[in-house]
């Protein structure tokens, strides 16, 4: 039998279920997608003079 990889790409970790590796398998299930939104940085206060 041979092992496939996660279908996610740059992911090397074997397939699990669904074609996704244990890692991203799960984050579907807890979030309903693959990958999470970035946080937006807050901008710092300007300091007024």
């Amino acid at each position: 039998m041979t092992q496939h990889q996660c279908t996610i790409a740059g992911c090397d970790a074997p397939a699990e279920a669904s074609g996704l590796c244990e890692r991203h398998f799960t984050r579907a299930l807890v979030y309903g997608q693959l990958r999470l939104p970035r946080r937006q940085a807050v901008p710092a206060p300007v300091k007024q003079q």
